[in-house]
């Protein structure tokens, strides 16, 4: 059973210990902290026992209730001497109280009472304030879940709260990888979202006198690291009922033929699996008659990106046009629809979710030779490829969306013809998949 924090042993009697906060040991004289006898030797009584007390003391510091903490508390250390000369000050500050105009408001001094605070209520400061996005607010929320759960049913107060806590919840995180309850990049995100509170106590809220934690931090390594398909890997693509007679999945996670065209389209674009889902057919265009151009955007109702850079404008691979992608478009304006996936499903903060979740069970088929690796792999294997081009590496920012690397002129001033991104986008080859037969006929 965990202890509860402040309960400790002197003479085999049970005592409880509260630290002050920051913001009252000048209300309270100078004291840092109250400490008082559970009478009891017993650890379960003891634990019951300073559970209530500690939440009676800490609701008299939220309540500004001082005197029945001096009056049934010990405090230590003992109040500090006051010079005479500061007591003759404070004295003749009082005498001229009555010489203030009518009206007048002293400002609020140092000594101003505080309630006590805890790292929930930072979070709800934090998540009313933050402009970050659903999926940052529940991460960060698990994050301070996990944190109360290692710190026990009474979470201290921000301004009790150690560098020396902040090293014992890193070793707890790695515990947990350790036993493989967690992946390391995960318990680092936790730590980081912990840390982040406190920072945005100290820095923003004013709440701690400095972020105790600052510097605590737990190195990762990706677990599965993402590398290009192989040639086995796209010979056993090629040889699945889908995408060797569009033998469309009938679960609606798959989104019909959404099924065959988005991993082609990655495959060949480097597009994620949420910029590829949240596509409407507005954003297919042919804008100068020099062939198909697929945008990326975050500026339609319901579409999101992860960051600005990833607005893009990138022309559709002749491989797509030759399996009869442009004639499946064209049957869906037909049609009257919106969305280049009628039947897909989108999630209201991950479009692709429910996408790569088919996807995750899909290459695990038991037709297949060979497990597939999973869709976010096709957008490294799209980059590699053109990359084994000897393309250079801006245009290739570019085409996948990252933020350019290098001097002002490379990252502002320098901008591609649409000659040399068809280009790049054409460099992909994969001599699997370029036997595929057009199964895609016109539905008109």
């Amino acid at each position: 059973m965990q202890r509860l924090p402040g309960l400790f042993q002197r003479g085999g009697v049970w005592w409880l210990r509260v630290m002050v906060p920051m913001d009252l040991r000048l209300s309270l004289d100078g004291r840092t902290k109250v400490v008082r006898s559970l009478n009891t030797r017993d650890r379960r009584q003891a634990s019951r026992l300073a559970l209530l007390q500690r939440a009676a003391l800490l609701s008299a510091f939220e309540h500004g209730q001082l005197d029945s903490v001096r009056h049934h508390w010990r405090c230590d250390p003992r109040p500090p001497a006051v010079p005479a000369a500061s007591r003759a000050a404070a004295a003749q500050v009082t005498s001229h109280e009555a010489d203030l105009p009518e009206g007048f408001v002293r400002p609020a001094s140092s000594t101003t009472v505080h309630v006590h605070r805890t790292l929930r209520d930072v979070y709800d400061k934090w998540a009313a304030m933050s402009e970050g996005g659903i999926d940052a607010k529940r991460s960060c929320a698990r994050a301070l879940s996990l944190y109360e759960r290692w710190a026990g049913p009474t979470c201290p107060p921000i301004q009790e709260i150690t560098r020396a806590q902040g090293h014992e919840f890193k070793a707890w995180l790695l515990d947990k990888s350790r036993a493989g309850e967690y992946a390391s990049k995960t318990v680092h995100g936790y730590l980081v979202n912990v840390c982040g509170l406190l920072r945005f106590a100290h820095q923003e809220l004013e709440w701690t006198p400095r972020h105790c934690w600052r510097g605590i931090a737990i190195e990762y390594q990706t677990e599965t690291p993402r590398a290009r398909w192989s040639a086995r890997h796209f010979d056993a693509m090629a040889g699945l009922p889908l995408f060797r007679s569009m033998d469309a999945p009938k679960g609606w996670q798959s989104g019909g033929l959404a099924a065959y065209w988005m991993p082609l389209m990655s495959l060949y674009s480097g597009a994620t699996v949420s910029e590829l889902a949240q596509i409407k057919l507005a954003d297919v265009v042919d804008e100068r008659g020099d062939g198909l151009w697929l945008r990326i955007t975050d500026t339609g109702e319901g579409q999101g990106l992860k960051t600005t850079q990833r607005r893009r404008t990138i022309p559709v691979h002749s491989e797509l046009i030759r399996l009869g992608l442009g004639s499946y478009i064209e049957d869906l304006r037909k049609s009257g629809a919106d969305s280049l996936w009628p039947k897909l499903r989108l999630h209201p903060t991950k479009p692709g979710i429910h996408f790569s979740n088919w996807w995750g069970r899909f290459r695990r088929a038991e037709d297949s030779t060979e497990i597939l690796p999973d869709f976010h792999s096709m957008r490294h294997t799209a980059r590699s490829t053109m990359a084994d081009s000897g393309l250079d590496a801006a245009v290739l920012d570019v085409i996948t969306g990252h933020g350019k690397k290098g001097s002002e002129g490379v990252r502002t001033y320098t901008h591609f013809s649409r000659a040399t991104l068809r280009a790049v986008v054409e460099a992909i080859r994969y001599p699997a998949l370029a036997a595929l037969q057009r199964i895609y006929s016109d539905l008109t």
